[in-house]
Parts: structure tokens; C-alpha cells; sequence
């Protein structure tokens, strides 16, 4: 998987290059964009990392650990990195190894909590998703049909499971030792999941938190269109962001590179864009991460330095 990623990683930046050689007339962004935009961006992208490090702090409350405010935007910063640039969200995995290093967080308590992060991001996303697109019904047609139905099986899902009361129950299997290792990893991880959903208006204040971050998601994109004088109404602002959400999420490659571009490749005539257009967001979209990244890389060597200390 990690040669697969690796591969479709470098045919993207090739084939992104191959494009600018061909187009450079697409780089006339850098002449339309200003310093005080960039920093702006950045900015709305520092509140977000803030908001990430919040939903950490509050979902790990549950197992009784409580962060420092710099702990938790250190966390957020190791997960935003590992994310953009290594694949298969490996920034997950960074957060995982943390709390299980530091507070002894049992595994199958640690896969809980990222399940319950990504059902949240599901259920929100899928929501939003979905209503955005029934401002978009003059695109009906496949890919339409792909994203309408898609969202809809991924809110009622997670809806389901968000608000499903779960009860930890024996189940009896096979008399073997590796189904039963298999099957007390499950109930642990059950145990997790009813820890946090138990846990004193948990749910509610994750799912705030995550709205709020969901907004500046939005007010990132519509601030980086309409910088480079590409206007869209205010339902594409937001599919587009849901779709930006939804790659992010599965993260097979770094910073779900190919990926995203597929599947917006794919939407861009729900999106009422051109090629040419689609190609500018995406392309200052990832150069600002790139740049916002050297905020989270400081702080995460300013941790470490203290930490060692």
C-alpha cells in the first residue's frame, strides 16, 4: 500500500507539472494574489489547528486524560503534518502513538477515539454535503447521482452509529485463541466507544466544535476563490469543501494528493468550473498548506525542545 501511495503520489506531481509546462498561463494567479491575502489564509488555517487541537483535548477527556493547551496543539500540529505529508493518514497514527506512549491509552480505546472522530466528520460532512447539492439539481446526471447517494448512505450511517445506545455484550465464539484475542480487542474497543458516548455532553460539544471548524473550512475556500477572482455561489462553496473533507478523510496518498483532484475532476460540472480553474484552486490551495506547515513544524520542535528538557 505505502509503494502504491508513493507511486500515485509522484504520477500526480508529474502529471501537475507536465500541466503548468503546458499552461503556464495558469500561474497568472501569483499576479491577482497579494502578501496580505497569504497571510490571511494563513491565519484562518491557524484558527482551524487550534480548533483540531480543542476537538482532541475534549474527546480525550473521556478516558480521564486532560491535555495542556500547548499539548493539544501539539498533537494537532504532529497530525496535520503526518497527514499532508505522508500517506494513509499517518498523522492519525502520530496522535495514536502519542497518547498510548504517554498515558498508556490502551490501543483498542485509541481506535475508538478515531472511529468516533471520523463519524463525527462523516455525519457532519455528509449532511452538508447533501443539502448542498439540492442547490445544484440543474447538474443532475452520474456524478451527481454518485455524490447525492453517496452522502445520504454516509449520514444515515453515521446518524445511526452517532446516536445508536450501544450495550457492551459477551459474544461467544469459536473456542481458539485467536478468535478470542480478536473478539476482547472488540469488546474493549466497544468499551471505548460507550465510554465516549457516556461521557457528559461529549457529543455535543464535539459535534460544536467541529461545526465551527467546518465553517473556517468553508470561509478557506470561498477567501482563496474569490482572491483569484474565481467566484462561486455559495452551495458550490460548500460541496466543494465537503469533497475537499470527504479525500482528506480516506487519505491514501500525502495530503490525499490525487485523490482529491479526481474526485473533483469528477464534480466539475456540478461545481460550474472550468479545468483550467479547478486546477488554480487546488494548486494554491495546496501551496498555502505547504506554507501554513512551518507553523505547526515550529511548534512541534518547540514542544520537543521543552519536552526533552
Amino acid at each position: 500500500m505505502k509503494k502504491f501511495s508513493t507511486l500515485v503520489s509522484i504520477l500526480f506531481i508529474f502529471l501537475f507539472a507536465y500541466y503548468i509546462l503546458l499552461n503556464p498561463e495558469v500561474l497568472n494567479i501569483f499576479e491577482i494574489l497579494t502578501l496580505q491575502s497569504v497571510i490571511f489564509l494563513i491565519l484562518v488555517k491557524t484558527v482551524m489547528l487550534f480548533l483540531n487541537s480543542l476537538f482532541n483535548k475534549t474527546l480525550v477527556k473521556a478516558f480521564n486524560i486532560e491535555l495542556l493547551n500547548f499539548e493539544s496543539l501539539y498533537i494537532g500540529s504532529i497530525t496535520f503534518l503526518g497527514n499532508l505529508y505522508l500517506p494513509g493518514r499517518t498523522g492519525g497514527g502520530f496522535r495514536l502513538m502519542y497518547l498510548n506512549k504517554k498515558y498508556d491509552l490502551k490501543s483498542s480505546f485509541l481506535i475508538s477515539s478515531l472511529v468516533y472522530f471520523f463519524v463525527i466528520s462523516f455525519f457532519i460532512n455528509s449532511f452538508i454535503g447533501f443539502f448542498s447539492l439540492l442547490f445544484n439539481l440543474e447538474h443532475i446526471g452520474g456524478p451527481f447521482l454518485i455524490w447525492f447517494f453517496s452522502y445520504g448512505f454516509l449520514f444515515f450511517f453515521s446518524f445511526y452509529l452517532l446516536f445508536k445506545k450501544f450495550e457492551l455484550k459477551e459474544i461467544q465464539v469459536l473456542k481458539s485463541k485467536l478468535f478470542n484475542k480478536v473478539n476482547s480487542y472488540f469488546q474493549e474497543a466497544k468499551n471505548g466507544w460507550i465510554t465516549i458516548t457516556k461521557f457528559k455532553n461529549m457529543k455535543r460539544n464535539l459535534i460544536s466544535i467541529y461545526l465551527i471548524n467546518y465553517i473556517f473550512f468553508i470561509i478557506d475556500i470561498y477567501l482563496i476563490t474569490n482572491f483569484i477572482n474565481i467566484y462561486l455561489n455559495f452551495s458550490n462553496v460548500v460541496f466543494f469543501n465537503s469533497i475537499n473533507i470527504f479525500s482528506g478523510l480516506i487519505g491514501l496518498t500525502p495530503g490525499s494528493i490525487g485523490l482529491k483532484e479526481s474526485l473533483m475532476l469528477l464534480s466539475v460540472n456540478i461545481l460550474d468550473l472550468t479545468f483550467e480553474e479547478l486546477f488554480q484552486i487546488v494548486l494554491l490551495e495546496r501551496l498555502i498548506s505547504i506554507v501554513f506547515s512551518l507553523i505547526p513544524l515550529l511548534i512541534v520542535l518547540i514542544y520537543n525542545k521543552k519536552y526533552k528538557n
